[in-house]
């Protein structure tokens, strides 16, 4: 969803740090087309009641909100954006929670995350670990923040192999997933799976790893 790219210094892409009108057009964008990555996101997490679950880049704050409702009252959600704008509209979303404290979004870079050590059980990224400034570097800071055995899932989309199309550059998808993977050992991760969900023509590429 949202975080700076090294990639994109020059020029950084809206997907990566929406801003202003082009920015709230992104978001609702992203609100219509990423539904389905982000439940195969949740569903991969296999979440449960109580549980404290953090999102890495937070976009329109949709996956956050269905997070919440799977780890009910009596769990807690967090979650991380670059984009001061994305921030704003995931704490909108989510006043309820927050004023509860049940939910904290902050604006931040996954690089340097304001949460303590070993605070949650699980996390989630959706389209945005290509945003990332340093792939090992900000996994080890996902590690820091996850307890013993947490679990991570990264979720792109992804191209579907029968199809050739490359429909919302969804191509570079299963490349994506695989840097995730030659990064993750040296990270504090051992990779338990990946796996592929279809959501409409393209497929969701999940990659599932936990905390050594």
């Amino acid at each position: 969803m949202t975080m700076t790219s090294t990639m994109a210094k020059k020029a950084p892409s809206q997907f990566g740090s929406p801003s202003g009108a082009k920015g709230r057009f992104v978001l609702a964008l992203m609100a219509a087309k990423n539904g389905g990555n982000n439940q195969a996101a949740l569903d991969a997490l296999n979440l449960q009641k109580g549980e404290k679950v953090l999102e890495i880049g937070v976009g329109p704050g949709l996956a956050l909100k269905h997070t919440l409702r799977r780890v009910g009252r009596s769990g807690f959600v967090g979650g991380v954006d670059h984009s001061p704008l994305a921030v704003l509209r995931t704490q909108r979303r989510l006043r309820r929670a927050i004023r509860e404290a049940r939910a904290s979004v902050v604006q931040a870079s996954v690089s340097d995350m304001p949460f303590d050590d070993e605070m949650f059980d699980a996390a989630f990224a959706v389209n945005s670990s290509q945003f990332w400034p340093d792939l090992e570097n900000d996994l080890a800071e996902i590690a820091r923040v996850l307890r013993p055995k947490g679990r991570l899932v990264i979720t792109q989309r992804a191209a579907n192999k029968s199809i050739k199309m490359d429909m919302a550059h969804a191509s570079g998808g299963w490349a994506r997933i695989d840097a995730v993977a030659d990064a993750l050992p040296g990270s504090g991760f051992e990779v338990v799976e990946v796996i592929e969900r279809p959501v409409g023509r393209l497929i969701a590429a999940s990659i599932i790893a936990r905390t050594i």
